[in-house]
């Protein structure tokens, strides 16, 4: 009897392990890169904040614009809720303090806000 129930035991750990394993799997790959969380200033004016759960935000001076993100090899798509926004794929690079976004011929270079 004793031999059953550590076997039951044995499989219940193993099953609540492989659901560990697979939960904090897609916390990764659906929160986006790492190197990108954070608040990232483009200008005086305008920032991004890339935080987890592939959530951000795009603050303006007097308004913010809530956005979705996704991260896939070197490119991030980020969704604005709003239509007001353009949403669009960025190719990105991560270097230190600095993160470069690039679309078509445009080119955006953001530094990293402590």
């Amino acid at each position: 009897m004793q031999t059953e129930h550590r076997k039951q035991w044995l499989i219940g750990g193993a099953i609540a392990t492989l659901v560990i394993v697979i939960a904090v799997t897609l916390c990764f790959a659906l929160g986006g890169d790492n190197r990108l969380r954070g608040t990232w200033a483009l200008d005086e004016v305008t920032s991004y904040e890339f935080g987890g759960g592939g959530k951000g935000t795009m603050r303006l001076s007097s308004s913010e614009y809530p956005f979705t993100y996704r991260v896939d090899g070197d490119t991030v798509t980020i969704d604005f809720v709003s239509e007001a926004a353009a949403d669009r794929d960025y190719t990105y690079s991560v270097k230190g303090d600095t993160l470069t976004l690039t679309s078509g011929s445009q080119q955006y270079t953001m530094t990293k806000q402590k």
